[in-house]
């Protein structure tokens, strides 16, 4: 009676796997390094460094929370703020536009408002971050019925950018291109159909093996 044959049988040396990488080791650092390097320099040279600079104020303690996390976000980032910043820094943008670079966050545990600024000019994004939050500080007077809302913290010059993370970009390419092809040479092997031990004779023709016959290269 034949035997069935597992057409569903798959099988992978590892010491083979192991040893192609090996043997390709060089190759795979040498590519590796050149991808790094690569990435180097596009993060120093091609991509325009990004910078962040944040200022935070401080709400009355007497305030309601539940008043607090009613602030709106959008009183902020409101047209008629943004227009005056404008206005008041003689700005070349549109309202749009520095909407598109301002962050603000609520803190319920301290009653902090963080207003942060992202741009490619370190100077000007310090700036208009301080003329956000003197804006903001009047409307939200009116708003929360306060006469003093305090400033924790004044937006500063950043000095270093938040992108690009070149030395994160370059590792992750690196590794990313050694996992990457890892892969390959494991499914190269994984889909390899040919005949590799014994046992592959038995699964792809479903019979048993009687004995092997060794090959004999000698002539003569």
């Amino acid at each position: 009676m034949d035997k069935k044959v597992d057409e569903n049988y798959l099988t992978i040396d590892l010491m083979i796997v192991f040893k192609k990488i090996w043997n390709r080791k060089l190759k795979i650092i040498g590519f590796s390094f050149g991808i790094m390097l690569i990435v180097l320099v596009y993060n120093l040279f091609l991509v325009s460094p990004k910078y962040s600079s944040t200022t935070k104020i401080v709400v009355p303690y007497q305030i309601e929370k539940k008043s607090f996390s009613q602030i709106n976000v959008e009183e902020i980032n409101s047209s008629d703020v943004l227009k005056k910043v404008i206005e008041d820094k003689q700005l070349e943008m549109s309202v749009s536009e520095l909407s598109s670079t301002l962050s603000v966050n609520l803190a319920n545990d301290t009653k902090a408002i963080s207003i942060t600024v992202r741009g490619k000019n370190p100077k000007s994004i310090a700036e208009i971050s301080n003329a956000i939050r003197e804006v903001s500080v009047e409307k939200l007077k009116k708003s929360l019925n306060v006469k003093q809302i305090s400033v924790l913290e004044e937006a500063k010059e950043p000095t270093k950018p938040y992108s690009p993370k070149t030395v994160k970009n370059v590792f992750i390419f690196g590794i990313g291109y050694v996992m990457l092809y890892f892969i390959y040479i494991f499914a190269a092997e994984l889909l390899n159909y040919k005949v590799k031990n014994p046992k592959d004779v038995e699964h792809m023709f479903g019979c048993n093996l009687i004995g092997i016959v060794p090959k004999n290269n000698n002539k003569g």
